[in-house]
């Protein structure tokens, strides 16, 4: 037997072993095209200080229902106000929040 295969054979039957069980392996998925729980989706945007816009289909209640799709709308900007009397040099602009819509599936 050549000497070089002899020395490949236990990396060959681990990835045998790792693809097998990847294979074999169920996928946990909430349904076809979702991304999961969506409360925990919601709460996720708005906790990062996000504005959340919901579209809903079906009339479950929320807690029933699961997000299907995600959408970056617009990030909205503007000026910092640590002193509002005082006008102290050129202002900038800071990051407010930005607007998601979630569509979800009841």
């Amino acid at each position: 037997m050549n000497t070089n295969f002899r020395r490949r054979v236990p990396g060959l039957t681990l990835a045998a072993t790792i693809a097998a069980t990847l294979l074999v392996a169920p996928i946990a998925h909430a349904g076809p095209g979702t991304l999961g729980d969506a409360e925990q989706v919601i709460e996720s945007l708005k906790a990062q200080g996000n504005k959340v816009i919901v579209t809903k289909t079906g009339n479950k209640p929320l807690s029933q229902c699961v997000a299907t799709r995600v959408r970056k709308d617009l990030d909205v900007y503007g000026n910092p106000r640590i002193y509002p009397n005082i006008s102290s040099g050129p202002t900038r602009r800071v990051w407010l929040y930005s607007v998601y819509h979630v569509d979800i599936q009841c």
